[in-house]
């Protein structure tokens, strides 16, 4: 069965995956320069996917495999958390120079270290403006 990709369909391509029909997601930007009308409609875009497969020349365009899209879309989300950290990262940072505090970087090894959790954070002198973060829930007073 060939379809235009689109954005929408990854729930019938599932379906018919479960059915064993052999899905091809055709490119729909090629699809569309091989239409020969500017008129569309749901019989002729049936009409040129059947005759587009039966010549050969279907514009068919790579799509991962089922059991990998998952993984896929795990990392992408993955990515777009890193890349928010990031901003948000740098945001503060901006911030605290604008402030004129001085913000110590830290390197991996220092990061795993649980004593580098919290940042020292100085003023322009150096001397530390924030009481050191006890661990133990020590500061917490219940009342």
């Amino acid at each position: 069965m060939g379809l235009e990709a689109t954005g929408y369909s990854r729930w019938f391509e599932r379906l018919l995956a479960e059915l064993s029909i052999e899905v091809w997601i055709g490119d729909a930007a090629e699809i569309k320069t091989k239409r020969v009308r500017k008129q569309k409609t749901d019989r002729q875009d049936a009409q040129l996917l059947l005759k587009l497969m039966l010549e050969d020349r279907f514009p068919r365009i790579w799509v991962p495999a089922p059991e990998n899209r998952d993984l896929r879309q795990l990392l992408w989300h993955r990515h777009r958390l890193v890349q928010m950290r990031t901003r948000i990262q740098q945001v503060l940072h901006l911030n605290a120079q604008k402030c004129r505090f001085l913000v110590k970087e830290y390197s991996a090894a220092e990061m795993d270290d649980d004593n580098a959790i919290y940042p020292v954070v100085g003023d322009a002198k150096g001397h530390d403006t924030l009481p050191p973060q006890p661990r133990d829930g020590s500061d917490v007073t219940v009342g």
